[in-house]
């Protein structure tokens, strides 16, 4: 029950943060979240940058690379 809500004391802050137009690293390997949440994203293969873009083409281009 605590993790719950967590998770939506979490969630809470993270939108009010957004609504604030700031800019926050959102580090996650859940990419529905990840196209919810980000405007842009990167995809790090490596620790090199090999995509940088809007979050929707970036998470297609992560399962196209990575998925095999």
């Amino acid at each position: 029950m605590r993790d719950e809500a967590f998770k939506k004391k979490s969630s809470l802050k993270l939108y009010e943060i957004m609504e604030a137009r700031k800019t926050i690293v959102f580090v996650s390997h859940s990419l529905n979240k990840v196209k919810n949440i980000c405007n842009r994203s990167i995809c790090l293969d490596k620790r090199q940058i090999v995509y940088e873009g809007e979050s929707s083409e970036a998470v297609e281009f992560y399962w196209e690379r990575f998925s095999r």
